[in-house]
């Protein structure tokens, strides 16, 4: 039926229903609303339930780098591993300066690898601003795991 959309995993008959949904939202998974042209988007309280082939594709690329683990494709992979979050969590309405001010929206309760997140990003911010630093493969699989799914837990992947 032209008339029913699908928002947040529910079949709905009316663009009321989103609208209401939008106004009093309940449940952990709130933030994973379907952006449709119906529903009223507001920015950093909604991210795209729909899997985004761009990301996907650009994280295998990333993914890829792990194969040949020298210290450069580490170091690279980190570096845009975090971009790809970053990029994903402003296309997704979240606003702030930095990557930080867009995660502090979260909690651990809405997205479970939150935190592993944060070791990522930090681990991303000392190799960027630390001058010769090296990473352990260990730490590159580490921090691409917790992009993954983080990436995952909001649905772009």
């Amino acid at each position: 039926m032209p008339n029913q959309v699908l928002c947040n995993g529910r079949l709905r008959y009316r663009r009321e229903e989103c609208r209401t949904f939008l106004k009093n939202p309940s449940g952990p998974n709130w933030r994973a609303l379907a952006l449709h042209s119906h529903c009223p988007a507001a920015p950093g309280k909604n991210v795209p339930a729909q899997k985004d082939p761009e990301t996907a594709k650009r994280f295998a690329s990333l993914k890829e780098r792990l194969t040949v683990p020298t210290s450069e494709n580490l170091r690279l992979a980190v570096i845009e591993g975090d971009a790809l979050v970053d990029s994903f969590l402003k296309r997704a309405g979240y606003e702030g300066e930095h990557m930080a001010d867009r995660l502090s929206q979260l909690s651990a309760g809405e997205v479970p690898a939150l935190e592993r997140l944060w070791d990522a990003h930090r681990l991303r911010n000392n190799i960027v601003h630390t001058p010769g630093a090296a990473i352990s493969s260990h730490e590159a699989r580490a921090a691409m795991k917790a992009y993954e799914d983080f990436l995952k837990e909001l649905g772009a992947l």
